[in-house]
C-alpha cells in the first residue's frame, strides 16, 4: 500500500482524496489482472477441451473406419480355384467367386470367396464364433435384419467372438457392442467396390 501523497501544495483533504483515488485505481488494476488471468485460464481450458474432443472424435472415427489394405480382387472361375491367401481373417477383399449367399442370415459358414463377392457389392457381414451363445446370435440377427446389405453367418476360423467385415474394413469385437456394430454398418454398407 502506498503512503498518501505528500505534496506540499495539497490540503490534507485533497491528499486523502488523491490517496483514495490511487487505491481505487490499484484495486481496478488488480481486478483487471485477475480477470485477464481468469480469461487466459478459461481460454486454455477451452482449447484443451476442444483438443480432447477432436482427439476423441478421431479416435472414435478410427474405431469405426477399421481400414485394412485392399487386395487385388480377381474373379475366380470356381470356389475351388487356388488363389493367394487373404490378408485379413476374415477376408475383406481379394479373389472372389461370382456367387451370392443363399440366405441373409445363414446358420452355416459362407465360403470366403462368396463373402468377398458380397462385400464387393456393398455387403457387410456380421460374423460370430461362439458356442452356446443363442442370446448373442439373436441380438446380432435383429441388427442384421434391420439393414439392407447386411449378412450374417458363423465364422469358426477367428479368435474373436464377433467380426464385422466390409470392403477394405474389419472390426473384431470380444463382446456385443451395438453402437459399434451399427456405426460400422452405417459407415460401410452399400456401394460397389470391385471390377
Amino acid at each position: 500500500m502506498m503512503p498518501p501523497p505528500n505534496e506540499p501544495n495539497l490540503t490534507k483533504k485533497q491528499r486523502k482524496a488523491l490517496y483514495k483515488e490511487q487505491r481505487k485505481w490499484e484495486r481496478e488494476k488488480a481486478l483487471a489482472s485477475r480477470k485477464r488471468k481468469k480469461h487466459l485460464t478459461y481460454g486454455a481450458l477451452a482449447i484443451a477441451l476442444a483438443a480432447l474432443g477432436y482427439m476423441g472424435y478421431h479416435s472414435m472415427m478410427e474405431k469405426t473406419s477399421f481400414a485394412v489394405p485392399v487386395m487385388e480382387s480377381p474373379h475366380l472361375t470356381s470356389l475351388s480355384q487356388p488363389h493367394e491367401p487373404y490378408n485379413t481373417n476374415p477376408p475383406t477383399s481379394g479373389p472372389h467367386f461370382e456367387g451370392h449367399v443363399e440366405q441373409k442370415i445363414s446358420s452355416k459358414p459362407v465360403p470366403k470367396e462368396i463373402m468377398v463377392h458380397e462385400m464387393e457389392h456393398g455387403g457387410v457381414f456380421i460374423l460370430y464364433n461362439c458356442k452356446n451363445c443363442e442370446d448373442l446370435i439373436a441380438k446380432l440377427e435383429k441388427i442384421a435384419r434391420s439393414y439392407d446389405n447386411v449378412l450374417m453367418a458363423p465364422y469358426p476360423e477367428m479368435e474373436s467372438k464377433i467380426a464385422l467385415t466390409a470392403w477394405g474394413r474389419l472390426a473384431k469385437l470380444d463382446d456385443y457392442d451395438e453402437k459399434t456394430i451399427t456405426r460400422f454398418i452405417k459407415s460401410h454398407a452399400g456401394g460397389h467396390h470391385g471390377n
